[in-house]
């Protein structure tokens, strides 16, 4: 398989490009999802986006990473629109970012965008 030489591949899309923490995706079933946390390339390009994890995994963790691919594989849109995460719930599932150790679960996240 060919690799793509360095500025032929496709851009993403600007939405894609300008997703930040707190913004609201609709996946293709029109489930709300929100964006947790975003980590982009230098050159502006989604890497990925964590979002709570839907169902449980055998992870156990709360949340569960997406890149861009998995973004537009899934039908994700743009909802229009961002939310605050500073609830003391926001907060905690931030934290679990940056833990090796499982605090909190996909049990406690169950059900939450």
């Amino acid at each position: 398989m060919m690799a793509l030489k360095e500025g032929k591949r496709k851009p993403q899309p600007e939405w894609v490009r300008n997703i930040q923490e707190g913004d609201v995706l609709i996946s293709r079933t029109g489930f709300r999802r929100i964006v947790r946390r975003a980590v982009h390339f230098r050159n502006g390009d989604l890497y990925m986006v964590w979002m709570t994890i839907q169902h449980c995994s055998w992870t156990g963790r709360c949340y569960t990473l997406k890149t861009y691919h998995d973004l537009i594989f899934e039908g994700f849109t743009p909802a229009g629109y961002a939310l605050t995460l500073t609830k003391d719930l926001d907060k905690r599932i931030a934290d679990e970012f940056h833990k090796l150790d499982k605090g909190l679960t996909c049990c406690d996240v169950e059900g939450i965008a």
